[in-house]
């Protein structure tokens, strides 16, 4: 019982005397912050990421289909360059029909026109026929033999023609005749244009362009330009037949919500990778952050820009995931000190007042510049 009474204060004295050991040790080892190195950056994390082109584009079809390849297999194209259309023979009817309704279209324009110009003639035709009518029953008023109950039935049928008259010559105003036959027209020429629209949706969906400069990759049977001398190939729903890549730029993805990453300053991030061959550490740089739906939920994918004199090592690399070691650009040459090396100096400051206290009364005049995981960056006054 008192062996063991002897061996806990034995122990616990041992304790005390390693935590005075250490702060001795880290007392001893504090230096002028001018003796403390130097750098541009201060690390923040170590994260996995994927290589992969900055622009890459995988072409699936939504339903079975054929497809007519216009460029061989690992063809360079340009922007906008044309390089194969789906189900051409339809788009080819789809073409034919819309030159069939424009020629329809100009047909049904004449014909309207035509139809209001004998419209408005029979109109005048009508109107004067009426009015010469109307002039040969007013004469008959004229006739003293008519009884006063037949004269008035004269004047009652007088006064309807009277109203039909009014009616041929609204009809016959210069404006409304215009209104009528520009109504008529542009009825024409919507259904005209829904037709068009249709058309240039369907062409749209058939004819494939490349959305950026890149190299082309058939996936098809037969090899190196084979595809070319045949009409068409049937493919069926879903299946990859092609991909334009970017060959020029490379970048890392990083998905997840690691809290250093929501900050404004993102651009000052930077990626340093393991080149795998020559131990050779690649800086990227941070390019963006694209937020992308899966099932339901929102990512995060953060963008690092390979530089492109590390293209090769990236080519070789695409769809491997590497170790990232994360760090944050200062904006001028900081002092890197471990926190492990002043933490124990003065504890009760550390404690009430946090790091940047600490750093000011250890470093008077000094500015605490960036807490890491690890490590601290300060500036020294005179480099303020």
């Amino acid at each position: 019982m008192i062996n063991t009474g002897i061996n806990k204060l034995l122990s616990a004295s041992l304790g005390f005397i390693a935590l005075l050991t250490s702060l001795c040790q880290a007392i001893e080892e504090l230096k002028p912050l001018a003796e403390y190195p130097t750098a541009t950056k201060i690390w923040l994390t170590m994260e996995d990421g994927r290589i992969q082109p900055a622009n890459k584009t995988n072409y699936r079809t939504n339903s079975e289909t054929y497809i007519s390849f216009l460029k061989p297999n690992g063809s360079t194209l340009k922007k906008d360059d044309t390089w194969g259309i789906l189900d051409k023979k339809q788009l080819d009817i789809e073409e034919r029909s819309i030159s069939i309704e424009k020629r329809k279209l100009k047909l049904a324009r004449r014909e309207s026109e035509t139809k209001h110009q004998e419209y408005t003639e029979k109109l005048r035709l009508d109107l004067e026929t009426l009015t010469t009518k109307i002039r040969e029953i007013e004469k008959t008023l004229e006739n003293d033999d008519l009884s006063p109950k037949l004269k008035e039935r004269v004047k009652k049928a007088l006064q309807t023609l009277d109203k039909k008259v009014i009616f041929f010559e609204e009809r016959l105003e210069p404006q409304e005749l215009e209104d009528n036959l520009a109504t008529e027209l542009k009825e024409l020429d919507l259904a005209h244009d829904r037709k068009l629209r249709s058309f240039e949706k369907i062409k749209r969906r058939s004819i494939l362009k490349a959305e950026f400069d890149g190299t082309l990759t058939i996936f098809i049977a037969e090899p190196d330009t084979a595809h070319l001398k045949k009409d068409a190939h049937w493919i069926s729903t879903s299946k990859l037949y092609a991909t334009i890549t970017d060959e020029t730029h490379y970048e890392l993805l990083l998905s997840n919500r690691n809290p250093i990453f929501n900050t404004e300053d993102r651009k000052l991030l930077i990626a340093l990778v393991d080149d795998g061959t020559s131990h050779k550490l690649i800086q990227a740089t941070y390019h963006e952050l694209r937020k992308v739906e899966t099932s339901g939920a929102i990512r995060d994918n953060h963008i690092f820009r390979i530089p492109q004199d590390s293209n090769s090592f990236a080519a070789q690399n695409v769809g491997e995931n590497k170790t990232l070691y994360i760090y944050k650009k200062l904006k001028k040459p900081c002092h890197i000190i471990s926190k492990k090396r002043i933490a124990l100096i003065a504890p009760a400051i550390l404690e009430k007042g946090g790091w940047d206290a600490l750093v000011r009364y250890l470093f008077p005049g000094s500015k605490l510049v960036h807490i890491g995981p690890t490590t601290l960056a300060i500036e020294a006054s005179n480099e303020n």
